[in-house]
């Protein structure tokens, strides 16, 4: 859909988030006499409905009004948030509505851009900014935008780019009809569950991204079981981690059997973020631009807020934000990136009842449950602590159940022996104590600055 295809019709905007705003602020230049709605399921506060007025939005329709809304419209533009399998859209659609999103209009009037389109359950917003980061090294403009936190809504008017990286989550991928220069797969995991509404359903959404690619177009990960096991028809991909391809062996990183350089002494530890790297590297290879020049790239990176973050070390210990970690094996991967020390991991936050089999096996075996204790919070946190101690023996791994992030802090300071780390990676959504993993991790970086005596 174009934009030009929008003048006259019925349109409304569905979230008055940044997203939401910044297409309210395009239709509104671009289609000046076209009337705006904007929906939102929760209320508005006066401020956000004063922008939306000084941005020219004719109404707005709140809360349990949306759904009985939707069929006024010829066109909506949804936010990723609202999940597309609601029964108030699946009966709109089926009256006509059509439903579409800022990054797909920004597809359709921009067909002729290089977009290099990021995508899997963990490590996307790394890759993708390891990508931008690695393609302005060398000299090209690159524009880094999507779930990231730029909406494509908002690059209308900024110059066109050499190289557009754009991170794409499962929401944004589900309804989306493009065709990238190139599509990166990470890995994946179950995760969203209640928006996809299943695993299965997930893994299709994501993988939708890839529908159109051609040969040589699709970069996916050689040793990940979820991708292996997902039964989609990949047309000669390109592998990483794999022997062939982009891989780390012995402490290098390779292409084929050429070593390129260490991967050692880098800004982004564990192997989740080797792997992060050898795709970021892949995408550079498939561009025909030089690999080696990457590594300088590498080691002035700044690894992004609340994903494996150091806060510092405060009284002897250690403190990690890894508040990103929402699956079980986001947490499984940053206890790995700490193989030789002491760890207080912190698990537990909105119950979105995924399986915590894997990590209950990884904190029972013999690599952690000598050297890790486990503190237990929120929802899930509760189920967590049930199977662990159910399935532990003889008190291996240590496990305490506290009411929050405060009481967890308290009594990781507690129980962290000296050159010991407390690892905030909870497995688990914020949602409830929180309102996202960022407010997440600042709550527990204050906390942990509050032990300096």
């Amino acid at each position: 859909m174009k934009l030009e295809q929008l003048n006259g019709q019925r349109v409304a905007i569905w979230g008055a988030g940044r997203e939401g705003l910044a297409l309210a602020e395009l239709l509104r230049s671009r289609l000046p006499e076209t009337p705006l709605v904007m929906l939102n399921d929760a209320p508005l506060d006066a401020e956000r409905k004063a922008r939306l007025d000084a941005l020219g939005v004719a109404e707005i329709i709140e809360g349990d009004r949306v759904g009985e809304a939707l069929a006024r419209f010829e066109a909506i533009f949804k936010s990723p948030g609202v999940s597309q399998y609601r029964q108030d859209i699946l009966a709109a659609k089926a009256g006509g509505t059509r439903f579409t999103s800022g990054t797909q209009l920004w597809f359709d009037e921009h067909p002729g851009a290089t977009t290099i389109c990021i995508t899997g359950s963990k490590g996307k917003s790394t890759t993708a900014s390891l990508v931008a980061a690695m393609l302005r090294h060398q000299g090209k403009s690159t524009v880094l935008a999507g779930n990231i936190g730029l909406p494509l809504a908002e690059l209308f008017d900024q110059p066109e780019a050499e190289f557009h990286v754009i991170e794409l989550s499962s929401y944004q991928t589900a309804d989306l009809d493009v065709h990238p220069s190139l599509g990166v797969l990470l890995n994946l995991f179950p995760e969203h569950l209640d928006w996809h509404g299943s695993v299965a359903r997930y893994y299709a959404d994501k993988l939708r991204l890839f529908h159109r690619l051609g040969p040589g177009e699709a970069i996916i990960n050689a040793v990940d079981a979820g991708t292996a096991s997902s039964g989609f028809h990949w047309r000669n991909p390109v592998y990483f981690n794999d022997p062939g391809g982009l891989h780390v062996r012995d402490g290098w990183f390779f292409d084929g059997a050429r070593r390129l350089f260490p991967a050692t002494g880098l800004p982004l530890p564990g192997a989740h973020n080797q792997s992060n790297i050898c795709a970021a590297l892949s995408v550079l290879k498939r561009l025909g631009l030089p690999l080696m020049p990457a590594r300088e790239a590498i080691e002035h990176f700044r690894p992004l807020p609340h994903r494996f973050e150091s806060i510092g070390e405060i009284g002897g210990i250690e403190y990690i934000d890894d508040s990103i970690s929402t699956i079980p094996q986001a947490a499984i991967e940053a206890m790995k990136a700490l193989p030789e020390r002491r760890v207080t991991v912190l698990l537990g936050g909105y119950d979105r009842e995924l399986e915590y089999a894997p990590l209950i096996d990884y904190l029972l075996g013999e690599s952690a449950r000598h050297r890790v204790a486990v503190i237990c919070m929120g929802d899930s946190g509760k189920r967590l602590y049930r199977e662990l101690k159910a399935r532990g023996a003889q008190g291996q791994p240590p496990a305490f159940l506290v009411s929050g992030l405060g009481e967890a802090v308290a009594v990781a300071r507690r129980e962290t022996p000296a050159g010991g780390v407390v690892l905030l990676s909870p497995a688990a959504p914020s949602y409830g104590e929180f309102s996202s993993f960022a407010e997440r991790g600042e709550a527990f970086r204050r906390l942990a600055m509050a032990g300096i005596s």
